[in-house]
Parts: C-alpha cells; sequence; structure tokens
C-alpha cells in the first residue's frame, strides 16, 4: 500500500483490508502445526477482499494505461 501511494493516494483506502489479509500471505501457503483452518465465512470474506484489492488495482492500472 506504501508503494503504491508514492504513486496515487487513493490506494490508501485499502489498507485495512491488506492488513486483515497480510496474516494469510505466508501461513495458507506453507501452514505449521498451529494452522487453523478458516471458517467458509471467514474464508469468502478474505476472497472478497482480495478480489476489491485486484479489481482496484487493476482499474488503477488501466487508467494510466488508457491514451488520451
Amino acid at each position: 500500500v506504501n508503494i503504491c501511494m508514492e504513486i496515487n493516494k487513493d490506494f490508501e483506502e485499502l489498507r485495512p483490508l491488506a492488513i486483515e489479509l497480510d496474516p494469510y500471505e505466508t501461513v495458507g501457503r506453507y501452514p505449521d502445526k498451529d494452522f487453523k483452518k478458516l471458517s467458509q465465512e471467514k474464508l469468502q470474506k478474505l476472497i472478497e477482499q482480495s478480489e476489491f484489492i485486484f479489481n482496484f488495482a487493476m482499474a488503477e492500472i488501466n487508467k494510466k494505461n488508457k491514451p488520451n
């Protein structure tokens, strides 16, 4: 988020979503003995947050790549 904000301050609105997703970034790929399976509801919420971040970023990229 910080790097993106150097280009566009609107990325600040993604910070709360990114903070919530951050713990799962590595743990989901490399679970250890303490890994707890997420509920379906929590998993769905995280997927929706990820999609929102992705769509937001892609919209910003597309704005920058549009010819004037």
